[in-house]
């Protein structure tokens, strides 16, 4: 975790206390860590065989071609349920940093959440409150889903796995920083088509058409 310095034995300490009170089948399992005063940060996760979701959708992986549109869907839906159970907890936890770069996947493809740095614990009257970020710029604010978290709400990176566009990618021009935003933007101008990934089916199956196309929808909410 970088050299050591004092904002990152903060969130090292932070990770390890998160990682040693969540027990939850979507969050990475912690063996061990170096002592905090070690010259150098490291926690021990379990092994974790597919990457991380952003290996799939837009790096390394991606001629694995292994997440087909349903797979796509149920590790949204499982890492917004994930997010719901962080909320009911006491106090309730709120991850701002959730991305495609910080969810792993097992050997079953399921989700596994990990970084929790960057957290807040959030007394329950002011959930709903909350509206920053604290992870990378261009990302949509953080939601509050519910443990019961369906389709319609299919986890924080909706726009990414429909596009398997990163979520931010500052080489692009300013209007066209923000995936969620680009999304958008086709939505509005009936050109949903034009993000979305072609290997999906989204042409030639209605049921992943019709699917897609609600999940856009929510992304924009």
């Amino acid at each position: 975790m970088y050299e050591n310095n004092y904002k990152r034995v903060e969130q090292f300490m932070n990770e390890i206390d998160i990682l040693s009170r969540l027990r939850y089948q979507n969050f990475i399992s912690l063996y061990g860590c170096t002592s905090r005063h070690c010259r150098e940060l490291l926690l021990v996760y379990k092994f974790v065989p597919n990457g991380t979701v952003a290996d799939h959708l837009h790096g390394p992986r991606v001629c694995e071609q292994v997440l087909a549109w349903p797979t796509r869907m149920q590790i949204a839906i499982k890492t917004a349920k994930a997010l719901g159970h962080l909320l009911a907890v006491e106090p309730p936890i709120l991850h701002r940093d959730v991305k495609t770069n910080n969810t792993l996947l097992d050997v079953g493809f399921h989700v596994k959440g990990r970084r929790f740095q960057a957290i807040a614990l959030v007394p329950n009257e002011c959930i709903a409150r909350v509206d920053h970020a604290a992870g990378h710029p261009g990302l949509r604010r953080p939601i509050v889903p519910h443990p019961t978290a369906t389709e319609q709400d299919a986890g924080p990176f909706k726009p990414t796995v429909i596009s398997s566009k990163p979520a931010v990618d500052l080489s692009k021009c300013r209007n066209k920083i923000s995936l969620a935003d680009m999304v958008t933007d086709k939505i509005q101008r009936s050109e949903l088509a034009q993000q979305v990934d072609p290997t999906l089916g989204y042409d030639s199956d209605w049921v992943i058409r019709k699917t897609i196309t609600m999940v856009a929808r929510g992304a924009c909410l």
